[in-house]
């Protein structure tokens, strides 16, 4: 099994659907960069069974020029010198560099050197565009437009997100034939408008991979995923994780004649810390449809001695 690591450079703006569309997130989650792939993959004719059972991703992540970044594990650290002041400037802390991120678990970081990351990470900046609606206008012949904001978030020349990948050279070759064609359609919402295309590559970083080889006893987590009902009897023992709610509107035409919502799922998000790790699987979370709608929720691990 080899790992991989895959940088996207954005060359335009990014709509990454929050709940609402004037919102946008910075990052895409495991489970919406695999539909992408899927969807991808269907639009080419190629098979698809290698992303339900090969494919192994995370999360995508941020970087800047040459660091890559993690989101913060949910362990609990004793800091240097901490106090009041200090503990909410660790908590203000969302992504923690992988060159640090021992020294974060350890404990190593101090207040300052937590600060001086949280002023570097300079990745890019949220965005509000301006829209207008023709619909009203072919449908209804009013001759009224109707504006709307769809929020949008635009990397800075030297920033991008990546994400990791584990599996087979086959099925990485696999991969990387999804990802030329889905570089062009782009990722995320607003596609037609141009937003979300990027380049792509492989690329080598010794610190990250040295980093999740490593053995240890707490196991965290660094894809959006969740257990099979048998795992998550025992999974959550000496846990610290975020669950989060994961919903949206199925976009296929052949579904249903009818626009209709995902059955609601609630996934762990990474940087959550388990014990206890699971390997989950990948749910059907269509309803009353013409075909399956599937929600990617496997777990990728890094482990950590505490």
């Amino acid at each position: 099994m080899t790992t991989q690591i895959i940088r996207l450079a954005f060359n335009s703006p990014v709509h990454f659907g929050n709940k609402r569309l004037s919102d946008s997130e910075m990052v895409i989650h495991s489970d919406t960069l695999f539909s992408a792939l899927f969807i991808e993959a269907l639009n080419l004719d190629v098979d698809t069974d290698w992303l339900m059972d090969e494919l192994i991703i995370s999360d995508t992540f941020p970087y800047c020029d040459q660091e890559l970044f993690l989101p913060k594990p949910l362990i609990r650290v004793t800091a240097q010198n901490q106090d009041d002041t200090n503990h909410k400037i660790f908590k203000k802390l969302e992504y923690v560099p992988v060159s640090r991120y021992l020294d974060y678990v350890d404990g190593k970081l101090s207040s300052d050197n937590v600060k001086q990351i949280i002023e570097s990470f300079q990745i890019g900046s949220y965005n509000m565009q301006a829209k207008v609606s023709l619909k009203a206008v072919e449908e209804q012949g009013t001759g009224d437009s109707k504006p709307y904001a769809v929020g949008t978030y635009q990397f800075y020349p030297n920033a991008g997100l990546y994400f990791i990948f584990k599996g087979s050279d086959e099925t990485l070759q696999k991969l990387l034939k999804i990802m030329d064609a889905l570089q062009y359609s782009g990722l995320g919402g607003e596609r037609f408008a141009g937003y979300g295309r990027f380049t792509y590559q492989v690329i080598q970083d010794d610190t990250m991979e040295q980093l999740i080889s490593q053995e240890g006893n707490s196991h965290i987590l660094l894809s959006t995923a969740r257990g099979t009902e048998a795992e998550l009897e025992n999974c959550c023992e000496e846990a610290r994780f975020i669950l989060k709610k994961r919903t949206g509107f199925i976009q296929s035409v052949t579904f249903h004649e009818n626009l209709v919502k995902k059955k609601d799922f609630y996934s762990f998000s990474a940087g959550s810390v388990f014990k206890y790790p699971f390997k989950g699987e990948i749910y059907d979370v269509g309803e009353n449809g013409k075909h399956p709608v599937y929600r990617y929720a496997k777990a990728m691990w890094l482990e950590v001695t505490q």
